[in-house]
């Protein structure tokens, strides 16, 4: 028995129908998530900056907030975590640190989405726990390529935000970074 067409275009209606419906469910848990996410960290960073010991925000985590990231100029607060490892970058930011240079990652289609919108001479306000807020002016934005050897030369009075670029990319793990460097305002 052959369908007629207007069956078929029911048929081909329906899957398209399925598929939106299912990727628009998984963007939306994942936007639902890093939102939960952030509303216990930034639960666990108030708790810890009171009692002066770090805190999980939930009992089975094995990250915790060290830092406060915010963004005046767009509105942004963000709990900066422990660890930048991509397991951990889902729940927020992440905060590494090498020779006094202060690095935050985050994903570009989450947490750091908002680095696009960064311009130069923007103040960002970086608090890590147990010390007052530092308050930094982006001077630089540039995009570096993880396959060759280029490095930022960098200072303690410096604090790079790193996320993967381009921003509208269909896919992840491409070798290029965005970094902002923000110096250190006195």
């Amino acid at each position: 028995m052959l369908l007629n067409r207007s069956v078929l275009r029911c048929l081909a209606s329906a899957a398209l129908i399925v598929v939106l419906v299912g990727s628009s469910s998984q963007a939306i848990y994942l936007s639902g998530k890093a939102w939960l996410a952030q509303r216990l960290l930034y639960a666990a960073w108030r708790e810890s900056e009171t009692i002066n010991t770090p805190r999980r925000p939930w009992p089975w985590a094995d990250i915790h907030p060290v830092g406060l990231l915010q963004i005046p100029a767009l509105g942004i607060e963000q709990v900066v975590l422990n660890d930048h490892s991509g397991e951990s970058l889902a729940f927020g930011p992440g905060m590494a640190e090498a020779n006094g240079t202060i690095m935050l990652a985050g994903h570009r289609d989450s947490h750091f989405a908002f680095l696009q919108e960064l311009a130069v001479g923007d103040h960002i306000n970086f608090q890590r726990s147990g010390e007052p807020t530092r308050v930094f002016r982006v001077n630089s934005t540039q995009v570096l390529d993880t396959r060759r050897q280029e490095q930022i030369i960098a200072t303690d009075e410096v604090l790079l935000l790193v996320t993967c670029f381009p921003f509208d990319a269909l896919t992840a793990g491409g070798p290029l970074r965005y970094v902002v460097v923000a110096t250190k305002i006195p």
